[in-house]
């Protein structure tokens, strides 16, 4: 082979592998813009939700401003799982403030280590069971409204 031969066919591989890349980047942003407009559009879905949720708020509110409200029963769970899941969270939450309170009594030296370990274990166990049935009842739930 002459190397003109040569330096011509070196070229045309390194052009074929210039057009090779410059496909596979094409292919990339067509799929990237894909997606962007995907998102945009799912975008546009959840501003129009949150606007409606928003003004349906603000309705209520105007409605009730002079209104005296007990905020127990304004802010009732719709259904069993809710209700479920209010409850688990809010025994989650007392658990939480439990521990922080056992854990300054240790650090006070108002409780020993030996009683501090015990309660907190029991306490963690029951945090534990009351997280896993809140991921239970809320996948129920989320099951039960497909």
């Amino acid at each position: 082979m002459t190397p003109f031969v040569k330096d011509y066919a070196q070229k045309m591989e390194h052009e074929m592998d210039l057009q090779t890349k410059l496909e596979l980047r094409s292919k990339t942003l067509e799929q990237t813009e894909q997606r962007i407009a995907q998102d945009y559009e799912k975008f546009g879905k959840s501003i129009l939700e949150v606007e409606e949720k928003e003004k349906q708020v603000s309705e209520w509110v105007e409605k009730n401003k002079n209104k005296d409200i007990d905020i127990d029963k304004a802010i009732e769970p719709q259904n069993a799982y809710s209700k479920q899941i209010l409850e688990c969270m809010a025994q989650d939450s007392a658990i939480d403030d439990v521990m922080y309170y056992f854990d300054k009594a240790l650090q006070s030296e108002i409780i020993d280590l030996e009683t501090y370990l015990k309660n907190v274990r029991q306490f963690a166990r029951d945090q534990f069971l009351s997280r896993a049935l809140l991921k239970k009842v809320f996948a129920a739930q989320q099951q039960a409204t497909k």
